[in-house]
């Protein structure tokens, strides 16, 4: 019981933050000419922890519904980011040498997001149309790209030590 409660209050925490660094980010995290949401770094936690990806996924959610484009955003932006955090997870059971687990562990992300981002962008936003797609899913790609590396990679090598050590003394 004492273990779970812990795990739900961890991707309380990591929910938070996802939702506190975007507020922070501003437009930058949720525009539709910039889209770089430093946040999705975070999903490398993942690797130590599953409930990251919950946490990741609540967090998202709750910033495309009061800052983003709207329900839309809040279910596919949430679901994209779900199911990277799934490719997080599986890359980690699947890869066990670091450098191969920083080169792919962000593909998921990067690629169902510059996927299924400009789609609800071309939704949400009326001076967009399906011919702005590829110049949206390059602008998107190349954002989730900047975070999830940007941040990832140093976060997981910085924290590594840390977290194994604090996770073995839950």
């Amino acid at each position: 019981m004492k273990k779970s409660v812990r795990r739900i209050t961890f991707a309380s925490v990591i929910a938070a933050l996802y939702f506190v660094l975007c507020v922070i980010e501003g437009n930058l995290a949720s525009g539709f000419m910039v889209n770089v949401r430093l946040a999705e770094g975070l999903l490398v936690l993942a690797f130590f922890c599953p409930e990251v990806v919950l946490g990741c996924s609540i967090g998202c959610f709750m910033f495309n519904l009061f800052f983003g484009f709207g329900i839309y955003d809040a279910l596919i932006g949430t679901a994209a980011t779900l199911v990277g955090g799934a490719f997080v997870l599986l890359i980690g059971k699947l890869i066990k040498k670091d450098l191969f687990r920083m080169i792919t562990f962000g593909l998921g992300l990067v690629i169902l997001n510059a996927i299924l981002v400009p789609i609800v962008l071309i939704i949400s936003v009326p001076d967009l149309n399906f011919g702005a797609y590829w110049a949206t899913f390059g602008v998107v790609a190349l954002g989730e790209t900047i975070a999830v590396y940007g941040i990832g990679i140093p976060l997981y090598l910085v924290l590594k030590k840390h977290i194994i050590r604090l996770l073995g003394e839950w």
